[in-house]
């Protein structure tokens, strides 16, 4: 596999993290939402089972993520306890009573003071308008009063539209031509990817580009409102090799005027009134743990800076990646969709003048994401420096099993860095604590002991102020402690999250673990570990503490 940092492409948009009814006032847990870029959020108004985004808790929590919402005007029609229930747009020729449908649903959000990016006219006509005596020509007339409501309410609004179940090249013509003719056309042309393939992806955004520009149409950006999978409880929903190539065709498909793309929930059945909201398939269905395509758009988070051209040469393996040199990493994620393990040699090249390399040496670090309805921490398979030689490397994996990936960070090596800032846990007086805090002498520990917070609950934390003389990129590495009762510690380092969260149970151990590069300010900072979660074997969420080691990178 090919990874070219000679001419990095593109900036790293992350247009697939995005997500279908994926956060509510109480789900899923903080940590999960912040581990993740969350670019548009997909909902309802008012619905019996889903998050409500007009609810105000759930709104302000949606909200911090810095989200943009999208949000349908016609849940009222398929929501028993409403006055509208069953009452489609064109019985009899009757599209009035949908239009004041729509009318207050905007009203009441501009009440409510929930700015909106799109409005939707209709989910999944192509299904809902072609049974039940209904039409698809029904169905245009229908998109036709929506527009017209929506734009007179508020010529400014973005109407959001067709929303197809899956890209139907006829009827995706015929409703762009209709649009034309009526001046109806969609600010955001916007359909769904719901099959097990998405090779298509890339190549149905170029076709509908073509097909507008060849009839005189401005093309607008576009949106898959949802991708992975076609029904319930299917594994192709949190595959995580299969989701690497969702996650990879789509950024690539941004050329061609992709602006978003939102992962799919299906983490309940039908009408289940337990339904949670999880980031889609992204947690376990409690909305406390991360399942294993979590760790998936936690790597895209971090994928910063500009796009790589990465080139598989195996047809079962797809792969993606971004270098920011100004934070001296990059992250690439490689996705097996094979039913076989497939070997994976990543080929690093055009690294002669890269921030990457140190004393012609690059490090990295390979872990392993496998299927799972919860995954509390990724495999470490290989870590260690590698020489760089004429500008290139070559790093062999072991093989990537079925339907697995791979997150990869790459950085400087630091072996040769002059001046390394080292922290004692059992010295360190925390700046603040939620939870109980205690230092102690213990063998295996570095310098005279190390320290543990007391954490019986989420939410618990110990605050340390680290103090560096200047401000610039900083490598962070802390040893931890590992035992049977600890949890899983999340890092924020002046607020913002750093890293992936930790999972500290299992057999006593002291050990090194990278938290990556943070960039921080001159004097003191803020570290902050969160107990999140437990593994669901361990006994209660203490976390442990021994070292903090931070190298200046730049």
């Amino acid at each position: 596999m090919a990874v070219d940092f000679s001419q990095p492409g593109a900036p790293a948009k992350q247009v697939a993290s995005s997500f279908l009814h994926g956060v509510s006032a109480v789900a899923p847990s903080s940590y999960l939402v912040d581990g993740v870029t969350i670019k548009f959020l997909r909902g309802a108004d008012h619905h019996p089972i889903l998050p409500s985004l007009f609810d105000a808790r759930t709104y302000e929590r949606v909200k911090a993520t810095g989200a943009q919402l999208m949000v349908g005007t016609y849940y009222y029609i398929g929501d028993r306890r409403s006055p509208y229930f069953n009452q489609w747009p064109g019985v009899r020729g009757d599209y009035d009573t949908y239009k004041r449908i729509v009318t207050g649903v905007l009203q009441e959000g501009k009440d409510k003071g929930i700015p909106v990016y799109s409005w939707i006219t209709w989910n999944e006509p192509d299904i809902q308008f072609r049974t039940g005596g209904r039409n698809f020509e029904q169905f245009l007339n229908t998109h036709k009063a929506g527009y017209d409501a929506i734009k007179a309410f508020n010529p400014s609004y973005r109407v959001q539209a067709p929303e197809m179940a899956a890209f139907d090249r006829r009827l995706m013509h015929q409703f762009l031509l209709f649009c034309k003719q009526n001046n109806c056309l969609p600010d955001v042309l916007s359909w769904h990817e719901l099959t097990n393939d998405p090779l298509n992806v890339e190549a149905h955004t170029a076709e509908i580009r073509k097909f507008m520009v060849d009839n005189g149409i401005q093309p607008m950006p576009m949106s898959v409102t949802e991708y992975q999978a076609i029904s319930y409880g299917t594994p192709e929903a949190y595959n995580v090799g299969e989701n690497v190539s969702w996650l990879a065709r789509f950024e690539r498909s941004a050329a061609n005027g992709l602006e978003s793309a939102l992962y799919s929930a299906w983490n309940y059945t039908g009408a289940d009134p337990r339904f949670v909201a999880g980031l889609g398939n992204a947690t376990n269905t409690q909305g406390t743990l991360p399942r294993a395509v979590w760790w998936n758009y936690n790597a895209y988070r971090d994928m910063t800076g500009q796009m790589l051209r990465v080139t598989p040469s195996n047809a079962t393996l797809d792969a993606m990646g971004a270098v920011d040199n100004s934070l001296h990493r990059s992250v690439l994620l490689v996705g097996n969709q094979a039913a076989v393990p497939t070997p994976v040699t990543l080929a690093l090249r055009g690294l002669a003048r890269s921030p990457l390399v140190d004393n012609g040496r690059v490090h990295v670090r390979a872990v392993l994401i496998t299927n799972g309805d919860v995954l509390t921490q990724p495999s470490n398979l290989f870590e260690g420096d590698v020489d760089v030689v004429n500008g290139q490397a070559q790093v062999a994996l072991p093989n990537l099993p079925a339907h697995a990936s791979y997150r990869i960070d790459l950085r400087p090596s630091i072996a040769y860095k002059p001046t390394k800032l080292g922290f004692e846990a059992e010295i360190l007086r925390p700046a603040e604590a939620t939870a109980g805090y205690r230092t102690f002498a213990e063998v295996g520990a570095s310098g005279t002991g190390a320290g543990v917070l007391l954490a019986t609950a989420p939410g618990a934390h110990v605050s340390f102020a680290l103090t560096v003389p200047s401000e610039g990129v900083y490598n962070l590495r802390s040893r931890l402690k590992r035992e049977w009762t600890r949890g899983i510690g999340q890092l924020y380092v002046n607020g913002k999250p750093v890293s992936f969260p930790r999972d500290q149970f299992g057999a006593f151990n002291y050990h090194w673990t990278d938290f990556g590069n943070v960039a921080l300010k001159t004097g003191t900072n803020e570290f902050k570990f969160v107990a999140v979660a437990k593994n669901p074997q361990s006994s209660n969420f203490y976390l442990g503490f021994d070292r903090f080691e931070l190298t200046r990178l730049d």
